[in-house]
């Protein structure tokens, strides 16, 4: 595991570059670090993680999860 320093997709490449092997990318849905990672690493999966799978589900229906002891829970809404 590893935090790159810059927010670029030509960063991304090229440090997946200088790192073959890499099996799993988890990233953010921008389209810039996809592309990044596809020309670093196209044998990679390349995942989102759990924390923007949640600001991604709340954006989207509107429901801000509460997290308890790992569990994920979503408020009924009336």
């Amino acid at each position: 595991m590893d935090l790159l320093e810059g927010r670029t997709a030509e960063g991304l490449r090229d440090w997946l570059r200088a790192h073959p092997g890499v099996e799993v990318i988890t990233r953010d849905c921008s389209g810039e670090y996809a592309w990044g990672a596809r020309e670093g690493a196209p044998q990679a999966q390349q995942v989102a993680d759990r924390w923007h799978l949640l600001q991604n589900l709340e954006q989207v229906v509107g429901l801000r999860p509460m997290v308890i002891n790992d569990f994920v829970i979503y408020p009924l809404q009336r």
